[in-house]
């Protein structure tokens, strides 16, 4: 018998379902009861259910229509089967006849470059449509195969003589014939023939549509056992009366349900918008379907006081258009927001606020759903990280990391192999741990891609298979064979081998060249064996053997590596089909790509938290409190886009699958799950202008309805675009916040005097030691507030931004321009020979022409400036001297270098900076405690020349104190302010015409630090307003009494 259950609560069918389970017992408990679902979400629900009320709930079985059916049919006839039919196989088939086919259109199409993955694709396309052919036009198969056609369509002609090419290898006997076959069976047999062969009962829940072909098989199985059909109604009446000339109609009146002369009322407005859907299932039922007995029990709501959203929902039971005046409840709200972080963060500000006003709903009680939810998964770990929350539907890539990173390691292997793409892969834990890497020994490698100029390319060959000019510097392979050379053979200068090794790698950074080494050799053999063509069972094998030898397998990635090993072994061909036929890599990576799209995971839906999941058809689960998200135009309801291939786009039928009816049926069934609360957020205003920006239509409608029908206006709440914003603290204002933090921020931004204490005050803790090196004043006077952040506060300001694009250089530029500028000039002072090949095989100097020229020209340049050194008659160069000097009471120590028999001389190919001339001070000052001599700075634009009487023990005690406070708290000392306070205060003493004050010279050097990035100097001035500035008295103090009686000692000469 089929029996049809209707109502318009999910829970009241689940109510019929109990009952009929307590009543009519199957015949043995050792009988299965099956479920035929729709989607894995209204299976657990099921399960849940059902599993609170029986004391013992065993012994079922869940299926989707397809499984479902299939196994029937087998175990009607083992002879009817389909699966050489299923979609993978038709894929391959057919990407095995596109090969050698000679259709005019197709070869068109394959022509070209990269025709193997095209032809792939196009066979995913045909697969796809042919598939879809087998279960909604059947009719059309059966004529193509008897050499019919039926539409007068040109693409149905080449669509024939594929078919037909298909049905030459695998036989006739395809899913829809098959049905076909099965149902003719059950209709021929007289009733009960087939019992002992079927599931005694089949129930059928949270399906809203289907395909005539499903409906009917539902049929003819009902004659031979029970099948309940439970269906969720939006209405307890018929509507779609607008159209008064139905099919439906016509069966109402014919049944005695309507009168000829009936006048039909209009229906009411959502119904007709949305319910399409569930109105084509309702006239499918009418037309074909046998109905032995029907049970219905559709529910109003109780009580005499309702919200709006309960009188929505009696309105949509009873079609009801009546007009009513309502006062916004807060049952039903939207909310337009600047982005989807700011959608998410007033989704949070809702949900907390209902539960504050209603304590009886729960956590579980509460659904979040969105057109695609994995567009919203890292906002929704970042605001909701406080609460108990799980993500559903999220792709397999995404839910499986090392999915994700295998796939990126095989495109990485084919690509040009970048370093930011080598460590990307290299970070994730189970490949570094593979490699015997750990965070710090990746710290080292990304130490040397800087130091090595490591850009891209495995190797020298690897760089000419992209067709591009080159040498094999900044290559993977050159820089791994400076590196292992110089692991052997220590500080060499020299080419050994034709390899210039790599000073410095220390006998602890042992492991991690292993490490690395092990991962790039492995990596260019992927890139070599992945050219090569190979059978899909090959492919499949070759692919696991990479995840053993790519990811360590421990207790946490074991569970994801095995999913990964059965996606793989879905690539395995184990039938007699195309074993012959070799597949190319850019398939196998495209097929991968595709099947990790369509696989997603029910994993965390309904787990007894928050729960979020993807805005899917079939899911009419009740919740006291749903919330939509992303209800923005162009989102949701999706567009119907038919291939060009696909005639059922053209060609249309009732019950055809249409994701625009699916996803507005799915709206409508949205609002009759709710039980308490709808939520709705949506991008309702640009976050660049501001200017608005429209909902789905849907929402649309539904904001109309509640206007028109129910006098509510105002429903629309607009955000503001920062979550502190004041409005949200307003007496009497709409907007709910329950962040203290954004409440602080609130405050902090609205009071004028909140900003006004400094982000730094007081001090650090810091142990007093005996004994400072040289190269510590060195590195604090280039930057005192660097310094504090870096030592005192464990802080690296600006790290992140120091590392080189993915590009061999084409020119010098910059901080790497300057070491090698300083490392030129070095070489020649110690007449050491600099050649462009040594320049090359570091890694930072361009290849190609171009590159002698710039050579050539950097040579002459440099020689003139190495000719004012040597012009300076100083007399033999010793070694780097080592002082020890008491000073006060603190010990200095260091390696002081560029001493000669007559002086000290420092130079620097840049313009004279502050932290320059700090440098070089500190060394005069040393030296001279040791023995007084003159120290000349010299720079492109100035010569500094420290005279023998500076031999300054005071003015050296007075920077020690400096640097002392300056590891308590941010020193006062700025050094390029500084700098240009002294330049200027001296200029004016000496009677230049300079008109500006020193101090606003200082000022004016700071913000320009503040414009390009400071760092240190954007922090320590975020508290100042209009006007002020964060030199004061204390730099003035150092500037005027220590720095300037020194300034005014030395000799400043221009250099040319």
């Amino acid at each position: 018998m089929l029996i049809v259950h209707s109502s318009n609560k999910s829970e009241n069918l689940v109510a019929h379902l109990i009952k009929v389970l307590e009543s009519r017992p199957l015949s043995s408990p050792f009988n299965q009861e099956h479920f035929l679902v729709q989607s894995q979400g209204m299976e657990r629900w099921l399960c849940q259910q059902l599993a609170a009320h029986f004391p013992v709930w065993a012994n079922y079985q869940f299926l989707f229509p397809g499984k479902f059916f299939n196994d029937l049919i087998q175990s009607l006839d083992a002879r009817l089967t389909s699966s050489a039919f299923s979609r993978g196989r038709l894929l391959w088939v057919i990407e095995r006849i596109l090969r050698t086919t000679e259709e005019v259109t197709l070869t068109q199409y394959l022509t070209g470059s990269q025709s193997a993955l095209k032809r792939f694709q196009l066979a995913q396309s045909l697969a796809h449509v042919f598939d879809q052919y087998q279960m909604m036009r059947p009719d059309w198969l059966s004529a193509w195969e008897n050499d019919s056609l039926v539409t007068a369509h040109e693409v149905e002609r080449w669509q024939q003589r594929l078919w037909q090419d298909i049905v030459a290898i695998l036989g006739n006997k395809h899913r829809g014939s098959v049905w076909l076959e099965a149902i003719d069976l059950l209709d021929k047999k007289p009733a009960g023939f087939l019992t002992q062969q079927l599931p005694e009962r089949v129930s059928v829940l949270g399906v809203n549509a289907m395909p005539p072909i499903f409906f009917n098989f539902i049929q003819s199985l009902s004659k031979h056992c029970d099948v309940h059909l439970y269906l969720l109604q939006p209405s307890q009446f018929y509507w779609n009366r607008s159209n008064t000339k139905t099919v439906l109609e016509n069966n109402l009146i014919e049944n005695g349900l309507a009168s000829k002369g009936e006048s039909f009322e209009a229906d009411h407005p959502l119904l007709s918008s949305l319910g399409q859907l569930a109105w084509e299932f309702q006239a499918l039922i009418l037309q074909e379907g046998r109905i032995d007995q029907e049970f219905s029990s559709f529910d109003d709501h109780d009580g005499h006081e309702w919200t709006n959203l309960q009188q929505l929902q009696s309105d949509l039971l009873n079609n009801s258009c009546v007009n009513k005046q309502a006062v916004n409840d807060s049952s039903i709200g939207f909310h337009a927001c600047h982005s989807r972080l700011r959608e998410v963060e007033v989704l949070k500000d809702q949900l907390l606020a209902t539960l504050e006003k209603s304590p009886e709903i729960e956590l579980r009680d509460i659904l979040i759903m969105a057109p695609n939810i994995q567009d919203y998964a890292p906002f929704i770990a970042a605001v909701f990280s406080d609460i108990q929350h799980t993500v559903a539907d999220r792709s397999l890539k995404l839910n499986n990391p090392l999915v994700d990173c295998f796939i990126r390691f095989l495109t990485l292997s084919q690509s040009r192999v970048g370093w930011r793409d080598v460590m990307a892969v290299l970070e994730q834990p189970a490949v570094c741990t593979r490699f015997d890497l750990n965070a710090s020994r990746l710290n080292i490698v990304r130490f040397w891609i800087k130091e090595l100029g490591i850009r891209w390319g495995l190797s020298q060959q690897h760089k000419q298979q992209w067709d591009l000019p080159g040498g094999e510097q900044n290559t993977w392979e050159h820089s791994l064979n400076r590196l292992m050379m110089g692991y052997l053979m220590g500080d060499e200068y020299s080419f050994v081998a034709g390899i210039l090794p790599y000073a410095g790698v220390e006998e602890n950074e042992a492991e991690a060249l292993g490490g690395l080494y092990g991962f790039i050799v492995f990596l260019t053999r992927v890139e070599g064996e992945l050219k090569q063509s190979r059978s899909r069972s090959e492919w499949s094998d070759l692919l696991i053997t990479y995840t053993e030898q790519l990811f360590f397998e421990d207790r946490q990635s074991q569970a994801q590596l095995l999913e990964l090993h059965n996606l793989l072994l879905e690539f395995t061909d184990e039938s007699e089909l195309a074993t012959d036929v070799e597949i190319e890599f850019p398939v196998v990576i495209d097929w991968l790509k595709g099947t990790l799209s369509e696989s997603k995971s029910s994993n965390g839906f309904l787990r007894g938290q928050l729960t979020f999941c993807s805005l899917l058809p079939m899911r009419s689960i009740p919740f006291k409190v749903i919330s939509l998200l992303g209800m923005s135009e162009g989102e949701f309801p999706k567009r119907d886009q038919f291939q060009t291939i696909d005639l059922m786009g053209i060609y249309k039928r009732t019950g055809d699958r249409s994701r625009s009816l699916d996803d507005r049926y799915q709206f409508l069934e949205v609002m009759l799950s709710v039980r308490k609360k709808l939520i709705v957020t949506y991008i309702g205003q640009c976050n660049k202008s501001n200017d608005v920006l429209s909902p789905a239509l849907v929402i649309v409608e539904l904001l109309q309805v509640l206007e028109n029908q129910y006098d509510l206006k105002g429903l629309l709440i607009k955000h503001p675009l920062n979550p502190f914003s004041a409005r949200y603290y307003e007496a009497g204002s709409q907007l709910d916040s329950f962040s203290m933090v954004n409440f602080k921020t609130a405050v902090a931004v609205s009071d004028p005097d909140f900003l006004v204490h400094p982000w730094w005050q007081g001090g650090v803790s810091h142990k007093d030691v005996a004994s400072i090196s040289f190269n510590q004043l060195v590195r604090f006077f280039k930057n005192p507030q660097r310094y504090f952040f870096k030592n005192s506060l464990g802080v690296e300001l600006g790290a992140l931004g120091n590392f080189p694009d993915e590009r061999e250089p084409f020119s010098v530029s910059g901080l790497e321009a300057y070491a090698i500028d300083q490392q030129w000039i070095e070489d020649k002072l110690n007449q050491k020979l600099i050649t462009m090949q040594h320049l090359q095989s570091e890694g930072h100097w361009p290849d190609g022409a171009l590159a002698e020229v710039f050579f050539s020209e950097k040579n002459i340049e440099l020689e003139a400036f190495v000719a004012l050194l040597q012009g300076h008659d100083l007399g033999k160069r010793l070694d780097d001297i080592h002082v020890a000097i008491q000073v006060g009471r603190y010990q200095v120590t260091g390696q002081l270098t560029g001493c000669y028999q007559f002086g000290c001389l420092i130079y620097r190919y840049a313009e004279l900076k502050g932290s320059d001339f700090m440098a070089a001070l500190l060394q005069h000052l040393l030296i001279s405690q040791k023995k007084p001599q003159v120290t000349r700075l010299m720079t492109r634009n100035k010569i500094i020349i420290f005279p023998e009487s500076l031999q300054g023990e005071i003015e050296l005690e007075g920077l020690i104190s400096i640097y002392c406070e300056g590891l308590l708290e941010p020193s006062a000392l700025f050094i390029e302010p500084a700098f240009a306070y002294m330049n200027q205060h001296s200029a004016r003493n000496n009677g230049n015409r300079a008109k500006k004050n020193p101090m606003d010279l200082a000022h004016e050097t700071l913000e320009k630090q503040r414009r390009y990035g400071a760092a240190e100097v954007c922090l320590l001035s975020r508290h100042l307003r209009l006007g002020e500035h964060l030199l004061g008295s204390v730099f003035e103090d150092y500037c005027l009494n220590i720095l300037l009686p020194i300034w005014s000692q030395v000799d400043v000469q221009d250099t040319l």
